[in-house]
């Protein structure tokens, strides 16, 4: 971040499960990325973009910015960062080694975290489509939160995407320049077997886990 004079760093992570671990690293690659680069791997949940942990921050960024007393901090917060920050540096590097629990917030997959995750994501598409109508990717992390959110398949979090109409929503949000969006063929794939049918889609899921053995 002093090299190259930005207020925003950010850098590869790593997902840990206990303290017994190896890491072998690639020869470090820094990048200077735009803040719309930024979003995109933030909306295409590339590198853990959209979480605030594996970030260094300059304090002056918070000047006119702050977290809000909800469930969902990260995604309320880091892209309005992003864009004030303009450019950020990004290491290839695994810099950031996160621990996963049974006990996080996460990791209790509470309906309160999915329904404050709909609502800020929301939120966050009507203030980006303001600034970048065309953003694509914008539409994708609708797609991809409303996805992820229906896999965890709690009966409040289905009923509260029902009362919603997410799955309208999410075929709103859908089109063909969703296909021609850069992005893994695997995750094509999922976004048009849900946009076909949920229960289609988890079932492909579930039946590929077995298959790989997880």
């Amino acid at each position: 971040a002093k090299n190259n004079n930005v207020m925003l760093s950010t850098c590869k992570p790593i997902d840990i499960f206990n303290y017994d671990f190896t890491v072998k690293n690639k020869k470090e690659k820094v990048s200077i990325i735009s803040e719309k680069e930024m979003l995109k791997k933030i909306f295409l949940s590339i590198d853990r973009a959209g979480t605030m942990w594996n970030k260094l921050i300059k304090k002056e960024l918070f000047n006119n910015i702050r977290f809000e007393d909800r469930i969902i901090n990260d995604v309320v917060v880091i892209y309005k960062i992003v864009i004030e920050a303009k450019k950020i540096v990004y290491s290839n590097q695994i810099k950031y080694y996160y621990l996963k629990h049974s006990d996080s917030i996460l990791g209790q997959k509470r309906p309160e975290h999915s329904i404050d995750l709909y609502k800020a994501t929301l939120e966050r598409y009507g203030y980006i489509k303001k600034l970048y109508p065309n953003f694509i990717e914008n539409e994708i992390s609708i797609c991809y939160m409303i996805r992820n959110i229906y896999w965890i398949g709690n009966d409040k979090i289905n009923s509260f995407l029902n009362e919603q109409n997410a799955f309208t929503v999410y075929k709103k949000m859908f089109t063909i320049r969703v296909l021609f969006c850069k992005m893994k063929f695997r995750e094509k794939i999922k976004i048009i077997l849900f946009r076909i049918s949920p229960k289609l889609c988890d079932s492909c899921l579930k039946t590929y886990l077995k298959i790989v053995g997880k």
